[in-house]
């Protein structure tokens, strides 16, 4: 949680030098983490996909992202984290990133390597040293190395789209989209997604279902389903800790409209993955 990792509680931001020699095992978090990979090699599963990791790997995660790094006997990762929260994220900068879902990933080399390193460096030293400024150099850093990643990642603009109008509905909707799939694990209601927009509940009700093709309830459970499904089929936690981790807060509920959605109930979804895994391990003769 922030509450945890954020010192003093307070903080936008904060960094980490990790030295990585054992497995870390499946977590998600309420904050946004900015990685890069200084030494080493290690595979890195982001929502249930593997990744393989090494000098130059940068990454971005999301709070509706879940991951673990595993590393092979004998090797170790040197990794600079950056975590922050979205306070430090500007609505451009949002708008930016998030207005498509994409995983942020990409291999840094040459001069892209020495520029990241130092600026996840500078980082590091006014966190350790703050000075005047301090968080103004820091908040700086971030926002170059965020735009740095977009830009590596070559995502276009959808066909016919050259620029927004923050003011349309359209566009107002969007970002509330963004908003729900950074918060959907909390207990988010209508009000706070209408808030969020300044809109009224019940016009924010409307325009939601108008531009999104479904109701602000139903978008938000099938958010919260998506990710209970991937969390199913790659980790050991029980149905009931999936349920509470996806944002549901009955049990009862939750597999109800699991089963409505998909047609089977978590544990035989589990069941059917785990024999599928097995399926794929056995050797071919």
């Amino acid at each position: 949680t922030n509450a945890q990792y954020m010192v003093p509680p307070s903080a936008a931001y904060r960094i980490f030098k990790h030295h990585v020699s054992s497995t870390i095992p499946l977590h998600w978090h309420e904050f946004y983490e900015l990685e890069f990979v200084v030494s080493g090699r290690g595979t890195h599963v982001v929502n249930g996909r593997e990744v393989p990791m090494a000098s130059g790997t940068m990454y971005l995660l999301t709070p509706a992202d879940f991951h673990e790094i595993r590393m092979a006997e004998g090797e170790m990762l040197t990794i600079y984290n950056v975590i922050f929260t979205a306070e430090m994220l500007k609505p451009e900068l949002v708008q930016l990133l998030f207005s498509r879902r994409i995983q942020y990933m990409t291999e840094c080399a040459g001069v892209q390597y020495e520029r990241m390193r130092s600026e996840y460096e500078r980082i590091w030293e006014e966190f350790m040293h703050p000075r005047a400024g301090s968080r103004i150099v820091a908040e700086g850093a971030i926002e170059r190395m965020l735009i740095d990643l977009y830009r590596a990642c070559e995502v276009p603009e959808p066909h016919g789209l050259t620029e927004h109008n923050p003011h349309s509905i359209e566009e107002v909707i969007r970002n509330a989209m963004i908003y729900i799939q950074h918060r959907f694990r909390d207990s988010l209601t209508l009000e706070q997604a209408a808030a969020s927009c300044g809109l009224s509940a019940n016009y924010f009700s409307e325009c939601f279902h108008r531009v999104v093709g479904m109701p602000f309830q139903t978008y938000l459970a099938d958010t919260r389903l998506e990710f209970a499904k991937a969390l199913l089929g790659v980790s050991q936690l029980s149905v009931t800790e999936v349920c509470y981790a996806s944002g549901f807060n009955t049990l009862a509920h939750f597999e109800r409209m699991f089963k409505r959605k998909y047609g089977h109930t978590p544990s035989r979804y589990r069941r059917e993955c785990a024999a599928q895994s097995h399926r794929q391990a056995l050797p071919i003769h």
